[in-house]
């Protein structure tokens, strides 16, 4: 086994990797700087990947990044690719833009995503935390799929979940949450968190024949700006979505301990995800700590999966 546990930061996987990690093209989405994914690029600097193509809204949030791994790094060729996760028409063009400059991908992080944010529908008029932590990543991956299958070895997807899923599961009969009348910003937050465990349950069993590898993981809890938008109630709106939770799915027993990282920590799962050979017989499981991690039924439920993959579909027009 690979002895990487909740203290390794993400440098010291990619030290010890750094041969399956040299000559890949990755793509991830969401590395601005000080957040988990950027942390996750400038890991990278500890070896020699290819390419990598670094998508997101704002090159301005990108741009030091790039600066700080040249800075380390100077052989990898890094690129900004613009994407609003908002838009799924800017996912597609993201993805084609890709395209345009690389036969292949060789890992791919969807790691991008927001919280707890006010009620808010994307332009495509999906509730926002639905359609930015799930679906935009549903069509980016759909997009870059010749891509990944065009790998040699197999690729590998890296979803970023939570261990938030545990405040509750897919309202599958009301994913417009009453047009906001019944919006949570914890228990909508919880579902799109449980569409990124679900998604790659599939995933993985859809891309089996072809040998890609798909995992979800909780990368850990840093303090980043993806809580800038937590409720100002805090711990009492928290509460609430517990209790909503538990009336819903019973008694549930929550556990986030050992969510509390550095930044450099939080991001060595998504590394150990997409590297760490050990891992590769848990493609479609749930990651946490660098090691896998078993979560709640309804989070990994095969008939759940494959209703989440066909309102996907339906919801964003693509296809794998």
């Amino acid at each position: 086994m690979s002895g990487f546990t909740q203290h390794t930061t993400g440098r010291e996987v990619v030290e010890k990797l750094h041969e399956l990690v040299d000559g890949k093209t990755i793509v991830i989405t969401g590395p601005s700087h000080g957040s988990i994914g950027g942390e996750t690029v400038l890991s990278l600097a500890a070896a020699n990947p290819k390419a990598i193509f670094l998508c997101g809204r704002s090159m301005e949030k990108i741009d030091p990044v790039i600066r700080e791994f040249a800075g380390q790094n100077s052989q990898p060729e890094l690129t900004f690719v613009p994407m609003d996760l908002m838009d799924l028409d800017s996912v597609r063009a993201a993805a084609a833009k890709i395209a345009s400059q690389t036969k292949v991908v060789d890992v791919l992080f969807n790691n991008a995503g927001i919280m707890t944010t006010p009620w808010k529908t994307t332009k495509q008029g999906i509730e926002s935390q639905f359609g930015v932590n799930h679906l935009a990543h549903f069509v980016f991956t759909a997009r870059l799929l010749p891509l990944l299958k065009a790998a040699s070895p197999p690729a590998t997807i890296v979803n970023t979940a939570s261990t938030g899923y545990q405040l509750g599961g897919i309202p599958f009969e009301d994913l417009t949450w009453d047009n906001g009348a019944k919006y949570h910003p914890w228990l909508a937050y919880a579902s799109s968190k449980t569409a990124n465990s679900l998604f790659t349950v599939e995933l993985a069993k859809k891309l089996q024949p072809e040998g890609i590898t798909a995992f979800a993981l909780q990368p850990g809890m840093p303090d980043t700006n993806l809580a800038s938008h937590l409720p100002q109630e805090g711990p009492a709106s928290f509460k609430e979505a517990h209790r909503i939770n538990t009336e819903r799915f019973g008694g549930v027993e929550q556990d986030f301990s050992g969510d509390q990282k550095t930044v450099p920590q939080a991001c060595s799962t998504l590394l150990a995800a997409a590297f760490d050979p050990n891992l590769k017989a848990h493609s479609g499981g749930f990651l946490r700590n660098c090691q896998p991690y078993e979560v709640m039924n309804y989070a990994q439920d095969p008939a759940d999966a494959q209703r989440l993959w066909k309102i996907s579909e339906q919801l964003s027009g693509e296809r794998f």
